[in-house]
């Protein structure tokens, strides 16, 4: 074990830990809950409530390797979501999710709840990617809620504009019979019609791929899946992104199963687009997720 992981131990509630494909992770257990994140992306890989099943999905066939994105939990899009809007070489989705993150604090609080702070400052080649004095730190909390919070700050002299998204997945017994409610009537741009500005009637369901930027989302989202209730918060994100590849897509996935599609959806925290942010010099954003199980009605 790395003795720099270690001291960030804390017996009970901060587990340092070898996971899959040789990558160093930590397991958290906080106040009714448990979860894993892993350094490579800072990458939530697993949220769990006592008693209850997975949150969030993950793929069997997930790539855990140096420079390949994980498949399924929570990926971190920084500082692009997509492709890059210049570059067609550079990774989808940023680099944020493909490096290697920094512990920098680990504490349970006084609630019983445990906290640990990552950073990520880009080095080398990645300077020439990202946006100059751009760097991250994120913030987990596990209890009977996981919160997130991603805060992009600008140490540079200039301002910066930047997307961010946490692209969340969450495990479903059935997608075809899963609805995402909270959206209703809000204006959606549809990624599958050109972009097109439609507005969403109803609660979402899933009947084939579906591919949508929400705009100015208000309020909590739910996902109603048989008998389980998701809670989602969001604060600091414009945009609400709802993804499922459906069948032909997650063919074209190497790492994701061709039948897959049916066990899961994306429901995440993003500013993209047109809703890019624009940092000022010395300035910080955040951007926060909670999810949380809910008694069914």
């Amino acid at each position: 074990m790395n003795d720099s992981l270690d001291a960030f131990s804390i017996p009970g509630h901060v587990q340092p830990d070898i996971g899959a494909g040789g990558l160093a992770c930590l397991h958290l257990r906080g106040q009714g809950a448990k979860a894993t994140v892993y350094l490579h992306g800072a990458h939530i890989t697993s949220f769990q409530p006592e008693g209850a099943e997975p949150v969030l999905w993950m793929s069997e066939h997930s790539q855990f390797a140096d420079g390949l994105p994980i498949r399924g939990g929570i990926p971190i899009c920084w500082p692009w979501f997509g492709p890059h809007p210049c570059d067609p070489a550079l990774p989808a989705h940023g680099i944020a999710r493909l490096r290697a993150w920094t512990p920098l604090e680990a504490s349970v609080l006084q609630d019983g709840r445990c906290r640990i702070r990552l950073g990520f400052k880009p080095e080398g080649d990645d300077c020439k990617a990202v946006p100059h004095g751009l760097r991250l730190e994120y913030t987990l909390t596990v209890g009977q809620t996981l919160s997130v919070a991603l805060d992009t700050v600008n140490d540079g002299n200039a301002p910066v504009a930047f997307e961010d998204a946490l692209h969340t997945y969450f495990a479903l017994d059935d997608a075809r019979g899963a609805q995402v409610l909270g959206l209703e009537n809000a204006s959606y741009l549809d990624k599958l019609d050109g972009m097109a500005v439609k507005v969403q009637d109803g609660p979402i369901g899933f009947a084939g791929e579906t591919d949508r930027v929400y705009l100015h989302p208000d309020g909590e989202t739910r996902i109603l899946d048989g008998d389980r209730h998701i809670g989602i918060a969001q604060r600091g994100a414009n945009n609400t992104v709802v993804w499922n590849p459906w069948t032909a897509k997650s063919k074209a996935m190497p790492d994701f199963g061709d039948q897959e599609w049916q066990r899961m959806c994306c429901v995440e925290a993003v500013n993209c687009l047109r809703e890019r942010r624009l940092l000022l010099p010395g300035n910080r954003h955040r951007t926060e997720m909670s999810l949380r199980l809910l008694a069914a009605k």
